[in-house]
């Protein structure tokens, strides 16, 4: 299995943005995504849902003096169509893992408040997505928490909900995508929100700006 190190990322990065290969952009939860490893976009049916083509990513929250957009609602669990192997290189997450737990009356408290459930669409030709509402409301629960380190590595299996915290920044990770499946990802938004679907991840920032953020943050 491959190793990722600082070394390793700031070489693959210098790689990236010399080929200019890279489709650099912002997360609507407020983090860089960067393109390591491209793969032909054919390689899979659903390749234009959340993986834009690529099977290998850079991820940076918090890049030291650097502000980066976000969408105007909090709405971080989510599910992916692929399976998730993630190494952090500079910082500490901590990673939440929840069971979505479908029903109206269930659990409506400000302790366990009521979702709604979101199917992410996304567009043939990018990696922007736009939230559609399924009409299904629950709630969650939070069955397992536990903290990653730098040089440890972590799985997220496909279809399950989770979300990501940063416990130290800046945070760098590069997330693998084991395998991809065919299916839909759904996000969690509170009942009382309507989620925002303006937020276009390509255009949310300059790129020099993004460019400057990363190396900002694995110098």
């Amino acid at each position: 299995m491959q190793q990722y190190d600082l070394k390793w990322v700031r070489e693959a990065v210098g790689h990236v943005k010399a080929d200019d290969s890279g489709n650099i952009r912002v997360h609507p939860n407020g983090f860089i995504q960067l393109d390591l490893l491209p793969t032909e976009q054919t390689w899979h049916a659903s390749h234009h849902k959340g993986h834009s083509g690529a099977n290998l990513r850079l991820h940076i929250w918090d890049p030291p003096g650097f502000k980066l957009p976000r969408q105007e609602t909090v709405n971080e669990i989510h599910t992916h169509v692929f399976d998730m192997r993630s190494t952090v290189v500079i910082g500490r997450l901590t990673q939440r893992c929840y069971a979505f737990v479908v029903g109206k009356e269930y659990r409506d408290t400000k302790e366990h408040p009521q979702f709604m459930l979101y199917k992410a669409v996304y567009g043939a030709e990018s990696a922007s997505s736009r939230l559609e509402n399924t009409g299904i409301i629950g709630t969650v629960e939070e069955h397992l928490t536990y903290p990653v380190y730098p040089g440890m590595t972590y799985n997220q299996p496909a279809f399950t909900f989770h979300d990501t915290e940063v416990a130290r920044s800046p945070l760098v990770t590069v997330m693998q995508k084991a395998e991809v499946h065919v299916g839909d990802a759904y996000v969690c938004v509170p009942v009382d929100i309507e989620p925002d679907n303006d937020f276009d991840r390509a255009t949310a920032a300059p790129e020099e700006y993004l460019w400057a953020a990363v190396k900002a943050a694995i110098l």
